[in-house]
């Protein structure tokens, strides 16, 4: 491994034992490097206070140094939902969100700088795309916005810019270090992860039994419809997500999903988009989130709150267990398909 190209974040405690046997020192020294990391927050080998000089001079040789810059923040003076502009390595910029509610203090992170899928509804999509974001990058996302926010996290869903299937690795490493006991230790159920539905990460995910929430953006379950608003539909077509979804109703139980619907009015939202919808979610045991479209587009509009209301009774009515997610921050463009780091 080129520890060269690495920050300390980016370890997993195992590869930071073996970095640390290798240059011949104790194992529990990766410990309480880990702790200052991932409890303390801390990143700067200098700062921590229990290892030997010999040892901090060390890894500030084999390690970059850990960089996110919060260049600007938003607060929205509806519901103080906060957006963070960052600036990581290599002049990655990205955006986080932090959606605080009576229950809960979630942070909505981002995996990629930009994003390498398409959503025609989705802002992001307009931006270019920089990269996938490392496992301490996506780390940092939450880990600094709890210190700049003074706030504690409680949860994250990882529904930022960018498709984290596209980013596994980092993505899955990123969610196991966020319920470390040795770190945050969130409850893995505290976790959400969102994918615009690439099939083969969905088979590694349930394969590897990954104990997360996963969310699945779907949008409709009419093909031509579903491809107009998502290019992964050409490549990873609806009909073979749900085939494939009901022959893993074991794994499922594990990992229950949550169907993610964006309600365009006069496109999506009719009584047979009503019907497969509750068709799919019954076969699945799945949840349904209804997420009203938030960027004004001249293509696509806002449905009425009575049209809104209308689809959502429907859903409800059938016996699904959905949630109607009304808008965090979208006065500051904070809401699901507006983040745009670029265009802050």
């Amino acid at each position: 491994m080129d520890y060269s190209k690495l920050t300390l974040l980016d370890l997993t405690l195992p590869q930071l034992e073996n970095y640390i046997i290798s240059i011949d020192h104790k194992k529990y020294r990766a410990i309480q490097i880990y702790e200052w990391l991932h409890q303390k927050f801390i990143y700067q080998p200098e700062n921590m206070s229990n290892l030997s000089n010999e040892l901090r001079n060390k890894l500030q040789e084999d390690f970059k140094p850990v960089s996110a810059e919060i260049i600007e923040t938003k607060v929205s003076s509806i519901d103080q939902t906060t957006k963070i502009l960052w600036l990581l390595s290599n002049e990655k910029k990205v955006e986080s969100v932090w959606l605080p509610t009576l229950k809960r203090s979630t942070i909505c992170v981002s995996t990629q700088a930009g994003c390498s899928l398409y959503c025609s509804f989705c802002k992001t999509a307009e931006t270019k795309f920089n990269g996938n974001l490392s496992p301490g990058e996506i780390l940092l996302q939450v880990y600094e916005s709890q210190k700049y926010l003074q706030k504690k996290i409680s949860n994250v869903v990882y529904m930022g810019m960018g498709e984290p299937f596209y980013n596994y690795q980092n993505t899955i490493q990123s969610a196991y270090e966020l319920t470390s006991d040795r770190g945050m230790g969130l409850g893995r159920k505290k976790i959400t992860i969102s994918t615009a539905g690439v099939l083969p990460k969905i088979k590694r995910y349930l394969d590897d039994l990954i104990p997360f929430n996963l969310a699945i953006s779907i949008h409709s379950f009419d093909h031509e419809i579903r491809k107009s608003l998502m290019n992964a539909e050409e490549q990873w077509p609806v009909e073979e997500i749900m085939s494939y979804l009901f022959t893993q109703k074991r794994k499922l139980e594990k990992t229950p999903i949550t169907i993610e619907y964006i309600l365009i009015d006069n496109l999506n939202m009719n009584s047979s988009d009503a019907k497969f919808l509750i068709k799919y979610a019954k076969q699945l045991k799945a949840k349904v989130n209804l997420i009203p479209i938030n960027n004004d587009l001249e293509k696509y509009k806002k449905p009425s709150a009575e049209k809104i209301q209308q689809f959502w009774q429907i859903i409800k009515d059938s016996g699904i267990q959905v949630f109607n997610r009304a808008s965090q921050g979208d006065d500051i463009k904070a809401a699901c398909g507006m983040l745009r780091a670029n265009n802050l």
